[in-house]
C-alpha cells in the first residue's frame, strides 16, 4: 500500500507544480557489430538452425503420416484380398498341367531308291504331345462389409449412412459408387458388381 500512496503523493505534487516529472535521461549508444555475433564462436546459431530443421522435418513426417495412414490401410486390404484371390486361384488350379495325347499315324520310313545310300543322321520325327494351359476360374469377388445405419429421405437429395459415413448418390465407399438410395435399401456398384445393402 505504501507504494500506491507514494505514487499518489507524487502525482499530486506534479499537478500542483504544473511541471511533468523528470525522467532520467537515457544514454543511447550504437550497437557494436561484435556484439551481434556469439561470444567465443561456440556455434550456438548453427545449433539453433539445425534444431529448427529437425523440428520441421519431424512435423512434416507426422503430417504426412496422418494424411496417408488411411491409404495404407486400404492398400493392406487390397493386398489381403489379392492374397485371398490368388490363394483361391491356386486351389482351383490342378497340380499338373493337363496333357492330351494325340493319336499319331504310323510313321512310314522314307522311300529309298535301290542302290542309294541313306544318310546316317536321318531320324524319324515323333510328334510331341500337346500341352493345354490349365483352365483358370475367375477369382471370387471379395466384397467389403457394408453396414447401413440409416437413410434420410429427402425429395431432391436423399442420403444414407454407410460404415459411419454420410453418403449421397454418386459418392464412393470402399471403391463402390452409390447408385440409388431407396426407402429401405441402398444400391452400390463397382465394375458391374452390384450390391444392395438393406436396413437392419
Amino acid at each position: 500500500m505504501s507504494l500506491i500512496n507514494d505514487a499518489l503523493k507524487r502525482t499530486q505534487q506534479t499537478t500542483q507544480t504544473g511541471q511533468p516529472p523528470r525522467l532520467p535521461e537515457l544514454e543511447l549508444r550504437p550497437i557494436e557489430p561484435a556484439a551481434l555475433t556469439p561470444q567465443g564462436g561456440d556455434g550456438s546459431g548453427a545449433k539453433r538452425i539445425i534444431g529448427l530443421i529437425v523440428l520441421v522435418v519431424v512435423a512434416l513426417n507426422i503430417a504426412l503420416w496422418l494424411v496417408f495412414k488411411d491409404r495404407g490401410s486400404q492398400a493392406e486390404v487390397a493386398a489381403r484380398t489379392g492374397e485371398i484371390t490368388s490363394a483361391a486361384a491356386a486351389k482351383s488350379e490342378p497340380a499338373h498341367p493337363v496333357v492330351k495325347s494325340v493319336a499319331a499315324a504310323p510313321i512310314q520310313p522314307p522311300a529309298v531308291a535301290p542302290g542309294s545310300m541313306v544318310p546316317s543322321n536321318t531320324s524319324t520325327a515323333v510328334p510331341e504331345p500337346v500341352v493345354e494351359p490349365p483352365v483358370q476360374e475367375p477369382p471370387a469377388i471379395v466384397r467389403p462389409e457394408f453396414r447401413l445405419k440409416t437413410i434420410v429421405r429427402h425429395p431432391t437429395r436423399p442420403s444414407a449412412m454407410i460404415n459411419n459415413r454420410v453418403l449421397f448418390v454418386g459418392d464412393r465407399v470402399e471403391g463402390y459408387a452409390v447408385t440409388a438410395i431407396g426407402q429401405e435399401e441402398v444400391t452400390l456398384t463397382r465394375d458391374g458388381d452390384e450390391v444392395v445393402v438393406s436396413l437392419p
